[in-house]
């Protein structure tokens, strides 16, 4: 075999084998440590807005859609935007830690997420102007006062500007 066969064979073999260890072996399986927390991997699961609770409640659904995530077995798992107050929530559709009682709602997937070694977090959020809508798919028009879609409220929204965003949503009242 002429010299540079074997040569360009070789190389070819061990910058393959150094491309797969250091580019696509690539840690994400492997644990990773942020200050004093372990995550179980670099897989992590980003937050997503479901639309699914009723008067901001975690339900049944929630807790099937975060516990399949989870028994996955990622890193992380993100809980969707979850509003800090009632008004604060993108759409009449989604979560809010607004008190105790919403809050202890989430009990079941902490409990479940950390028997798994899965770590759960929560985007906690506020939409501001853009607040208390109606979920994507109701396809009504929203009014400019307080609204009632099934037995979902839409709250008075405030700001620190009384101007609309778009005229499809409510009008916002000066806030202190």
């Amino acid at each position: 075999m002429a010299p540079w066969i074997w040569l360009s064979a070789n190389l070819k073999e061990v910058l393959q084998n150094r491309f797969e260890r250091e580019f696509f072996v690539a840690k994400l399986f492997e644990p990773l440590i942020v200050r004093s927390t372990e995550f179980l991997n670099r897989a992590w699961v980003s937050p997503m807005c479901q639309y699914s609770a009723t008067d901001g409640l975690f339900g049944e659904w929630h807790l099937v859609h975060l516990g399949s995530l989870i028994s996955g077995r990622p890193g992380l798992v993100m809980v969707e935007a979850t509003g800090i107050v009632s008004e604060g929530r993108i759409t009449v559709g989604c979560l809010t830690i607004e008190d105790s009682f919403h809050a202890q709602r989430f009990q079941q997937v902490i409990k479940f997420a950390h028997s798994q070694n899965v770590k759960i977090g929560i985007q906690l959020s506020h939409a501001g102007r853009k607040g208390s809508t109606i979920r994507p798919w109701d396809q009504k028009k929203l009014q400019k006062k307080l609204m009632v879609v099934g037995k979902r409220t839409l709250h008075q929204v405030f700001h620190s500007k009384t101007f609309l965003h778009l005229r499809s949503y409510p009008k916002k009242k000066l806030g202190t």
